[in-house]
């Protein structure tokens, strides 16, 4: 049984390269949110991350931030995800301590 792969480059017309920037910054504002409130819980109360519970934290974070809205909640909640495989590879000595997003090209 072969394996075929495929490659596509997509071409996005001028609205959707704007739809997916804000995508973007919506999925690096939750993951910087996120990674500034657990680093403070753990500098002042010792507690470390727990996905599902962040993960809970994201309708509320819907409502202080109307923005965020416009970006698909599984992007939003893959940030979370992703934030928590970073802890988990520097608790595990596997990583340093995750770094905040910046804004790139």
């Amino acid at each position: 049984m072969a394996i075929i792969a495929y490659k596509f480059r997509v071409y996005p017309s001028q609205k959707q390269l704007e739809t997916l920037k804000q995508f973007a910054g919506c999925v690096r504002f939750v993951y910087n949110y996120m990674l500034a409130l657990s680093k403070e819980k753990y500098e002042k109360e010792g507690i470390k991350w727990n996905t599902l519970g962040y993960k809970k934290l994201l309708p509320r974070l819907k409502e202080e931030y109307p923005f965020l809205k416009q970006a698909p909640s599984q992007a939003l909640q893959q940030a979370v995800i992703n934030l928590g495989k970073a802890y988990e590879n520097f608790f595990k000595d596997r990583a340093k301590f995750p770094k905040f997003k910046k804004r790139k090209r």
